[in-house]
């Protein structure tokens, strides 16, 4: 795709977002909102730095639940480090791929399609994240 294209919708979903009728005075919505717009972002970048995950990683384990849900084995906790970890795992074997595996190209796809996994889940949780905490605050 284009990045004219890529920039444009992702402004377009920024805005639509920017928009919501969310609690804009809690801040676990402001929390919520810029995981959400960070995590957007990295998505649409047409690069990624090891680096970046340092701006990642605060926000895995601020916007990931608190509360267990009844139908979880793990406490939340556990899926914060977890993909805090995974996340970690990939930068590292992203940074370790160019003078090892150069020759696999399949490595690199592999780790590309695991950290943007990451990185989606991220921006659900923060969706979900600003919704509930609307949701609570208006009820």
């Amino acid at each position: 795709m284009p990045g004219v294209l890529i920039l444009f919708i992702t402004a377009l979903f920024g805005f639509w977002l920017w928009t919501r009728p969310l609690d804009w005075k809690q801040p676990r919505v402001q929390i919520g909102f810029h995981a959400l717009t960070l995590s957007m972002f990295l998505l649409a970048s047409p690069g990624w730095s090891p680096q970046f995950l340092t701006w990642v990683l605060p926000w895995v384990l601020l916007v990931m639940p608190l509360a267990p849900s009844p139908h979880q084995r793990l406490t939340p906790a556990w899926h914060a480090v977890g993909l805090a970890l995974l996340l970690s795992v990939v930068n590292t074997l992203e940074w370790l791929y160019f003078p090892l595996w150069s020759a696999y190209p399949l490595v690199l796809a592999l780790i590309v399609i695991i950290r943007t996994a990451g990185l989606a889940w991220l921006a659900w949780h923060a969706w979900r994240l600003c919704r509930e905490t609307t949701r609570s605050s208006v009820a």
